[in-house]
């Protein structure tokens, strides 16, 4: 069966190509919705039986104003006047997370979907971490399935992006790293291509107390214009960044050398000293996404269900609520 042909880029909550509009996951994930940036008015998306049943996970936005919608079970087709449409199982991928798709023109991955979630492990309980950590997903377009990318001392790979310009960020180890897939065409081979890449930006908060510690990771990621945007997260305590985007990755295989220890560092120091704190102390960042309009920067996400914008400077401000108007 031919599968629509989508270009998006992922996350759970996007902008309109003009900014003007919000899709996003509302509700603690309940709720797909379009909201007016200007008003705050919040219009809440119809769903199929099957996708209210199964719960989105994440969103990405198609050219058109498609939504691609991730949920335990599969990865749908949503457009304005049609029924939603199931266009691939998420199998045998246990735990979908985050979904990402490259949509640069002739880029050896365009309109490959990628997940990071986690995959059912047969094993003892003597064998399996304390924790799980993620892993990376991907499915050529009319693949039969997902399957696992090899992301070696790649720890928790959680959530990912490809910008505009193609280049890959991803959230990982706590922080942000920069990197490619090299593809496998072996159909018979484990995995579907390999993660080649470094960390970009040590932005992960570690501490420790008798209590609750205040450590934060990145967990959310957007790209617009020339910064990366990122959502640090804890134990009920949260943050959001930017960074500016380096003219060229750190290491992304095509032919480099692997980054020696002053180049690594030098690229960490210049992103660190250029970091600007958008908003600190908060307890959450759901629904983030971010877009530049005209050189103007954007940034939106939800906090205690109000609807808050960033617009290049101050402190980010509500423009309503979560519950639909």
């Amino acid at each position: 069966m031919l599968l629509p042909v989508v270009h998006v880029s992922a996350s759970d909550a996007f902008f309109s190509p003009d900014g003007k509009t919000v899709t996003a996951l509302l509700m603690h994930g309940d709720v797909l919705a379009n909201i007016n940036v200007a008003t705050g008015k919040v219009t809440p998306i119809p769903l199929s039986k099957p996708l209210e049943e199964q719960g989105v996970n994440s969103i990405a936005r198609g050219a058109d104003g498609e939504i691609l919608a991730l949920t335990d079970k599969a990865v749908w087709f949503i457009k304005t006047g049609e029924a939603p449409k199931q266009i691939a199982s998420t199998a045998p991928i246990e735990s979908p997370r985050a979904l990402f798709v490259d949509t640069k023109p002739g880029s050896p991955t365009l309109d490959w979907l990628f997940i990071s979630g986690y995959e059912k492990q047969n094993a003892s309980p003597q064998t399996l971490p304390a924790a799980p950590s993620a892993s990376l997903y991907a499915r050529k377009p009319g693949g039969k399935g997902f399957v696992e990318l090899f992301c070696r001392r790649t720890d928790d790979p959680r959530a990912g992006v490809f910008s505009a310009d193609g280049r890959l960020f991803i959230a990982a180890g706590m922080d942000l790293w920069e990197g490619s897939i090299q593809t496998n065409d072996d159909a018979d081979a484990p995995t579907i291509g390999t993660l080649v890449g470094a960390r970009i930006a040590a932005l992960g908060v570690l501490n420790t107390d008798d209590s609750n510690g205040g450590s934060m990771s990145v967990e959310r990621i957007a790209t617009a214009g020339r910064w990366i945007y990122c959502v640090l997260r804890g134990h009920h305590m949260a943050g959001i960044v930017r960074i500016p985007m380096a003219a060229q990755p750190l290491y992304s295989g095509t032919g480099q050398e692997q980054p020696t220890i002053k180049q690594t560092y030098a690229v960490n120091a210049a992103t660190l000293s250029k970091a600007e704190v958008i908003a600190d102390g908060i307890e959450h960042a759901d629904a983030f996404c971010a877009t530049e309009v005209g050189g103007k920067p954007l940034v939106f996400y939800t906090e205690d269900r109000q609807l808050m914008l960033w617009t290049g400077s101050g402190e980010p401000r509500s423009i309503g609520r979560e519950a639909a108007n």
